[in-house]
């Protein structure tokens, strides 16, 4: 059924002379009304938008106007007389045929602008794509008893679009990667509309370390940005890379992304040398200390085995008193030390394996400052454990301090001989830290000795021989490596004396103290010690 919309007090007569009116067989016109429509390029499922047309008066005597105009099948036509510029004086929409008609009486002057405006909301079933406009305009001019009539130019087409769901990246994936067990992550991924109208999205996880931010929304033409967090407390095994999804859903549309993470127990390796040295460099002979690191990552931490290798060569100890929890079992083979605790041990837990490395001597080529060693392969170095009931074995690689740089050591050199100058081989020269021995050497049938310490400070150096009363000397060593070798010669004055030296003996050092040769001059005090050791001899 029509319905008919009147502008004023119309009598109900005007629709049915409309309809009459429109009814007249059509004669193409030769005038230039020119009708156009006006329509938007693109519309969505439910929406209302407005239809302009517009023409103009060709002639004076402009008048018995009318307009029809064709909507999509289905598609509902609201109208309004009033709307109309002039005002028309009849509008009649007919739903059953998609169509609405506007009548002006007239007449109306050449060059009188017409705009006629109406409204179409599109089905929210509409399917996609092209739909079709159709009208003319047909009028009367002066006396003229036929009507002209024009097509409606100007737009004819509008497309339907629907909200599509686009995100970027497409699919939305991503690896983590390798991160520490118990680190928060998060990344982003974009959502837009690619089509028109309002896009409701919703976005989900189905495991419960993967959450988002914000979880649901609305886009038209903007860009949204959701965030996806990870949370690895939860992830308690380092051999597994764990996977989850997450699903973007916008009516029936959908999109899902795979987020994979390899979380990875923190175990760390740092050495501790002698004197604090924070370079990592060591002397040829020393003994330096390992400290491997780690925390329980959950309760029923459990058959936890710490396996870790020196380069080739070195030797290691280990004692399962040092390590913290003590450790259940430990054994050093060679370069390879392993490490069990049996456990069961709760969250947060913290452990340090401790073990001791000696580096070889002569392992830095002749003529070289230094020469860097490496703990592995990799694959060596690595935690192997349990978590609760689960059936899979856990493992984390150990990270952390690896290289080692090594130096000759501090040499230090020199020539052994009597107080008297004479030069005197077989001389053993130790030196102490304390009471320890750190280097000892004997010095040859030239009276030379060379030896190399692997510590800095002050220490004491002894030379002795049977025979042969002890000489001392103090002895810095202030740095490691060739730049800070030490010449300390123990002839002369740092001369050995006998333990029960002759007359003769002592006559020839009161000759070189009060006439002092180039090389072996004696002080007043150093003769005496020799006159002491003539009065007071030692038993050899």
């Amino acid at each position: 059924m029509g319905r008919a919309l009147k502008c004023g007090f119309i009598p109900l007569l005007i629709g049915a002379l409309l309809a009459a009116f429109l009814a007249i067989p059509i004669k193409t016109s030769a005038q230039t009304a020119n009708p156009t429509r006006d329509l938007p390029e693109k519309v969505h499922r439910g929406e209302t938008f407005d239809v302009v047309i517009t023409f103009t008066a060709p002639e004076n005597e402009f008048h018995a106007v009318g307009l029809a105009d064709a909507v999509p099948a289905g598609w509902s036509i609201e109208a309004d007389a009033s709307e109309c510029t002039p005002a028309a004086n009849a509008v009649n929409v007919i739903s059953e045929e998609n169509r609405v008609e506007f009548l002006w009486y007239g007449p109306f002057d050449a060059g009188t602008a017409f705009t006629v405006v109406y409204h179409v909301t599109v089905p929210q079933d509409a399917e996609p794509g092209t739909y079709e406009f159709d009208g003319f305009l047909t009028y009367y001019v002066g006396e003229n008893p036929d009507p002209f009539t024009e097509d409606i130019g100007g737009d004819s087409q509008i497309e339907v679009c629907i909200p599509i769901l686009a995100v970027n990246p497409d699919p939305p994936d991503h690896d983590f990667g390798e991160v520490d067990i118990g680190e928060s992550l998060s990344w982003s991924f974009e959502i837009t509309n690619d089509g028109c109208g309002t896009l409701e999205w919703t976005v989900e996880s189905d495991v419960d370390w993967i959450s988002v931010d914000p979880a649901s929304g609305t886009t038209t033409t903007e860009t949204d940005t959701v965030t996806v967090m990870v949370d690895t407390s939860s992830l308690v095994c380092s051999c597994i890379v764990y996977e989850g999804h997450i699903t973007i859903k916008a009516g029936d549309q959908e999109k899902t992304g795979t987020i994979k993470v390899h979380p990875v127990l923190p175990v760390t390796r740092d050495f501790v040398f002698p004197d604090d040295r924070p370079d990592n460099r060591v002397a040829e002979g020393s003994t330096f200390e390992v400290r491997v690191s780690f925390t329980a990552p959950a309760d029923g931490f459990h058959a936890i085995g710490l396996s870790d290798m020196a380069p080739s060569g070195w030797t290691t100890q280990v004692d399962i008193m040092e390590c913290s929890p003590r450790a259940d079992v430990a054994h050093a083979v060679d370069n390879k030390v392993e490490i069990v605790w049996y456990g069961p041990y709760s969250a947060g837990t913290e452990f340090t394996a401790v073990y001791k490395v000696t580096v070889p001597e002569g392992i830095v080529p002749e003529g070289e400052k230094e020469k860097v060693f490496s703990f592995g392969p990799e694959e060596e170095c690595k935690l192997v454990y349990y978590v609760g009931e689960k059936d899979e074995a856990c493992t984390a690689p150990i990270r952390g301090e690896k290289e080692v740089k090594v130096v000759p050591g501090t040499r230090v050199f020199g020539t052994t001989g009597e107080v008297v100058c004479n030069i005197l081989p077989g001389v053993t020269v130790t030196i102490l830290d304390g009471e320890e021995v750190i280097a000892q050497a004997e010095s040859d049938e030239t009276g030379y000795y060379e030896l190399y310490v692997s510590k800095t400070g002050t220490f004491k150096a002894v030379a002795s021989k049977e025979g042969f009363r002890d000489e001392e000397q103090d002895l810095t060593i202030e740095g490691l490596g060739p730049d800070y070798e030490v010449n300390l010669d123990f002839r002369g004055e740092t001369g050995l004396v006998p333990k029960a030296p002759s007359m003769m003996y002592v006559l020839a050092c009161v000759h070189n103290w009060l006439y002092p040769p180039v090389e072996c001059g004696l002080s007043m005090t150093k003769v005496l010690e020799v006159v002491h050791a003539w009065l007071y001899p030692l038993e050899n």
